[in-house]
């Protein structure tokens, strides 16, 4: 995973991470479908 960030105070670059990967106590959330129906959370 590539992306654009700050280093330290003052300095930005490229920053090369490892690629996330989902453990046994992560969850993943489907925004469309929670952005769809609102109702059901409230």
């Amino acid at each position: 995973m590539r992306g654009f960030g700050v280093v330290e105070m003052g300095k930005l670059a490229w920053l090369e991470r490892p690629d996330y990967v989902c453990g046994d106590f992560d969850a993943t959330l489907n925004t469309a479908l929670a952005a769809t129906r609102p109702n059901d959370f409230l």
